[in-house]
């Protein structure tokens, strides 16, 4: 009978091996990811919102980090891409505050609800970031304008995804 149980500890054992360990929480357990591809949206209620600019400031998680142009707090183009229509001016990384900064405008998009900003941050060697760290950033400053400069702090709101590159 002991060898009965000790054969299906093992075996229980071996299975959990297999599948990678198995998390407590019923979660699959997480590798460390190399880039964290965030995208920046805007989400508005109702069609008559539509974003024509936008400027928003997020810290970042720790554990990651963002490419500047050498010497400087300008994020490098290379990292940080317009999405649908939109253009991206001079965005800023500061480094201290491990923040953010990006203005944009739509040159031609007449979806009111669009991501505007794709930027690869840098994960930091042996760190595992989660999804949630991201989607639940909260901007220092979220400052959408419409036709005219209409403000539509009210009536739009800021999205923020990303995905994990290994």
């Amino acid at each position: 009978m002991k060898i009965i149980c000790l054969c299906m500890t093992l075996m229980g054992l071996l299975v959990l091996q297999a599948c990678g360990g198995g998390a407590v929480d019923g979660s699959t357990v997480a590798r460390p990811q190399k880039t964290a591809i965030v995208e920046f949206a805007v989400s508005a209620a109702d069609a008559t919102s539509i974003v024509k600019g936008v400027t928003m400031v997020v810290r970042l998680p720790p554990g990651v980090t963002v490419s500047t142009e050498a010497g400087s707090t300008i994020i490098n183009a290379a990292v940080l891409q317009g999405v649908n229509s939109f253009q991206i001016l001079t965005s800023n990384y500061l480094v201290a505050d491990n923040e953010v900064r990006i203005p944009a405008i739509n040159i031609s998009n007449t979806i009111e609800n669009i991501v505007f900003a794709r930027l690869t941050c840098n994960v930091v060697s042996g760190q595992t970031l989660m999804e949630s760290q991201f989607t639940s950033l909260v901007p220092v400053l979220f400052d959408p304008s419409g036709a005219g400069g209409q403000d539509l702090k009210n009536s739009v709101n800021p999205k923020i995804s990303v995905t994990f590159g290994y």
